[in-house]
């Protein structure tokens, strides 16, 4: 297994293939794109298949660059909710952070993606240790689900943020992070006419 720094075993140019061939049949059509990767990541789910952030990471850490390029567009191209954000990623991993950290705040801040998209980039900034910038986002995020009634949103923003109250907030901002919680909670609360 190359991530593990063993040499290829003649099949990995056969499996990119493979799957490369099966990604050029999904929906391109937005509406039917995202029904699918709904549907796909259901299926991850049910199936329990891991993330593959980690092998990525690893690929990277065992000087496979290229490899960890081409695995991270094939995830983008099965889940375009990640796009650019697993090439972000292997950028930050070989040690060139800061194009990365821009890329995943564009992402991020940019209100026309999807918002799980934007929740992922958040994430992957959590996970590069940009706990300030994931902070806002998470806080701009939060503002827009509670103004949109958008439980889903606000849902996936919290599982994100929940980690970092206790562990890389100082008291002060966690604080800060828990009221803004709980006035979108209000927000999102349905309320008697």
């Amino acid at each position: 297994h190359i991530s593990r720094g063993e040499p290829d075993d003649g099949t990995l140019e056969t499996r990119f293939a493979v799957i490369q061939a099966l990604a050029s049949k999904f929906p391109v059509d937005a509406t039917r794109r995202e029904a699918f990767e709904g549907e796909m990541m259901l299926a991850f789910e049910q199936l329990e298949v891991p993330d593959m952030g980690p092998l990525t990471k690893a690929l990277v850490g065992a000087n496979q660059v290229d490899v960890a390029r081409r695995f991270a567009k094939i995830q983008e191209a099965i889940l375009p909710v990640r796009q650019g954000i697993m090439t972000a990623l292997v950028l930050a991993w070989q040690g060139d952070s800061a194009p990365a950290i821009d890329l995943l705040d564009q992402i991020a801040q940019n209100s026309a993606h999807h918002p799980s998209r934007r929740v992922g980039a958040m994430s992957a900034l959590i996970e590069l240790n940009e706990v300030q910038k994931a902070t806002a986002i998470g806080m701009t995020l939060l503002d827009e689900a509670g103004k949109s009634k958008n439980l889903a949103l606000a849902a996936e923003v919290v599982e994100e943020l929940s980690d970092l109250l206790d562990e890389s907030l100082d008291e002060e901002e966690s604080a800060h992070v828990r009221l803004k919680i709980a006035s979108t909670v209000e927000a999102l609360r349905p309320h008697d006419a």
